[in-house]
């Protein structure tokens, strides 16, 4: 199998665009920040495995997505801000539940923007205590 074949969206399998792989954390540090990671489902046949890793890997996707997620992570910083101003804390989570679920819907469930969306409706300590340090 060829190290350099990489995934064409014209040529993949539906499951490639409807099964989730592409998955975002929180990095707990000063100024918090996002990294993205390819998890491939194991029932994936090797070949689109490796296609899909190498298309992340060649075309370094985790850099360019983190670039791009790090001014939407301020957003998101700005939109738990906002909650917490108008004393609606409790309201946080199922806004941050409802925006990841339209990112799905607008951009797909492997696009850079639903991976941030999801990551950051789930992140109890950014929620809490990390959306301050970008403020």
């Amino acid at each position: 199998m060829a190290d350099n074949v990489h995934s064409h969206p014209y040529y993949e399998q539906q499951y490639v665009f409807d099964d989730e792989w592409l998955y975002a954390s929180i990095v707990q540090t000063q100024i918090p920040y996002i990294e993205f990671l390819l998890v491939v489902p194991a029932a994936w046949p090797a070949d689109v495995s490796h296609r899909v890793a190498n298309h992340f890997q060649e075309f370094d996707l985790q850099r360019r997505f983190a670039i791009q997620a790090s001014e939407r992570l301020v957003y998101f910083a700005n939109v738990i801000q906002g909650s917490v101003a108008d004393g609606a804390t409790a309201m946080i989570a199922e806004t941050l539940q409802q925006q990841a679920r339209a990112e799905r819907v607008a951009h797909g469930v492997n696009s850079w923007q639903s991976a941030l969306a999801k990551t950051v409706a789930n992140d109890a300590w950014f929620q809490a205590v990390g959306y301050t340090q970008l403020l």
